[in-house]
């Protein structure tokens, strides 16, 4: 899934998805200067705290979620995480 942020005239992104090859959960954050940040997590746990903290981080910076998620077709586990 991909969520979009706007401040004035910036966009972010903050992607979530799930790798299969390494059996691990991913966030990518993308900032209006193109910069991205990979970080991979062992389990959903560890990934709802990261969300958490990011989502407190962007509104602390005074970003906005701007529409729906976009739900991307790849990304989803091919079968059930172990954790």
């Amino acid at each position: 899934m991909v969520w979009f942020f706007e401040r004035s005239d910036e966009r972010a992104e903050v992607e979530t998805r799930f790798d299969n090859s390494t059996l691990e959960y991913v966030v990518i954050v993308r900032r209006p200067d193109q910069q991205e940040q990979i970080t991979r997590f062992p389990d959903a746990g560890a990934l709802r705290a990261r969300l958490d903290e990011l989502t407190r981080e962007l509104q602390e910076d005074r970003w906005l979620i701007d529409g729906p998620p976009l739900i991307l077709p790849e990304g989803w586990p091919h079968k059930r995480p172990l954790q």
